[in-house]
């Protein structure tokens, strides 16, 4: 009976896969003409090319590509003639873009056996060149215009887009890559950074370097650019200046501690007896124990060692057309370096986790003024930078 039922099971399934394997077809080749009846032209041009290319002389998809054909050209040709009159560069790139997608239909149909029949077919050719040409070249006088009205940084990033637009259309026309170039430099705003000691800070040398010493491209977003070095050949529109106010290194700090720990710790089960000296036993019939503590003592010697280092300075932020700070931003770069250890005397069972692990460390000498500073002037790197990128939108306008 069991094995009746899988049998039936089986078959349903065999009879439903069966059932979608004879139905798709018929759904493919009514897709084409649903997207034709929906007014989707291009979808059910492209279904009947789909159903051509696995079933050449399907008639129904044959007079779907042909009557989607039609209706396309229809509907593209008097608008690409309404675009040729508007003569602007958007209207000749749109006039480009539709002859391209009508040579592309032919191209696909070609690809089919009897293509011929299947649609009328004309060689769009020199419409598409003259309509590339007309639109790279009214984008690219578009593009001059701008400039010539405009040469602010603005004026340059509107003509920056409508250079790439002539070169997507018409890869390398004329000087296009060059200009596409120039208006990139010329729209985008160039960020300055250096270092400024007006209190004359007593600082290891190549210091001031060191506090520089990141990549500033880092920080660069769409139109603006930072460098961490001066160009004469580079005119800067904005200074950040990281102005160094005072720092400080402590003294090597070096502390001990001495203190007294103590744990009970089980030594041992010991059976129960009672006064008789029998073994006592509990309700289950076990031998009852009692749990025997010592007490465990030690004396703990800790060292820690410990120094600090500071620098304070601020960000500001400079306009070099007026030659104002416009932003001040408050920095600091520190460093805490520390080392400790132990050692003890007594038991080592009444140490704790902690101070166990501490007792295996080693204690490190103290670090180096130089090396202090250098910690300290990482941090204060780090910080600026963050603040830097937190700001960008301050140097695009």
């Amino acid at each position: 009976m069991e094995y009746l039922k899988k049998l039936l099971k089986l078959s349903s399934l065999l009879l439903v896969t069966a059932l979608s394997l004879a139905i798709q077809p018929l759904i493919t080749s009514c897709s084409a003409s649903k997207a034709f009846d929906q007014g989707n032209h291009d979808l059910a041009i492209d279904r009947a090319i789909k159903k051509l290319e696995k079933q050449p002389n399907h008639f129904k998809s044959q007079e779907v590509l042909n009557l989607a054909y039609n209706k396309m050209t229809e509907k593209y040709l008097p608008k690409i003639e309404q675009n040729k009159q508007k003569n602007t560069a958007a209207s000749w790139e749109t006039v480009f873009l539709s002859y391209k997608e009508l040579n592309k239909i032919q191209k696909d149909v070609k690809g089919l056996q009897s293509f011929e029949r299947l649609i009328e077919h004309k060689n769009y050719d020199s419409e598409i060149k003259e309509a590339q040409n007309m639109a790279a070249k009214l984008y690219y006088q578009e593009a001059e215009e701008l400039i010539l009205k405009d040469s602010t940084q603005e004026g340059y990033q509107k003509a920056y887009d409508k250079f790439l637009k002539v070169n997507n259309i018409s890869p390398g026309y004329n000087d296009v890559r060059d200009r596409i170039i120039e208006a990139k430099d010329k729209g985008t705003y160039h960020v300055l950074i250096r270092i400024q000691n007006p209190n004359n800070l007593a600082l290891p040398p190549n210091y001031q370097k060191e506090i520089l010493s990141f990549k500033p491209e880092r920080l660069n977003k769409d139109w603006v650019e930072f460098h961490g070095l001066y160009d004469l050949d580079r005119f800067f529109d904005y200074t950040v200046e990281v102005v160094l106010e005072s720092f400080s290194v402590s003294r090597d700090n070096q502390k001990n501690k001495k203190y007294t720990v103590e744990k009970e710790v089980l030594v041992k089960m010991e059976i129960v007896k009672d006064d008789k000296g029998n073994v006592v036993k509990n309700a289950k019939g076990n031998v009852k124990k009692k749990a025997i503590y010592d007490t465990k003592k030690a004396t703990v010697f800790e060292t820690t060692r410990e120094k600090d280092a500071e620098i304070i300075a601020k960000l500001v932020f400079i306009d070099n057309f007026t030659m104002n700070s416009f932003k001040t931003i408050d920095l600091k770069g520190d460093y805490h370096w520390s080392s400790e250890t132990a050692n003890f005397k007594g038991s080592e069972a009444a140490l704790s986790d902690d101070v166990v692990k501490l007792a295996k460390q080693k204690l490190r000498p103290f670090p180096s003024y130089e090396s202090m500073l250098n910690a300290a002037c990482n941090d204060l790197r780090s910080a600026y930078v963050f603040r830097l990128a937190l700001n960008r939108s301050e140097f695009d306008r």
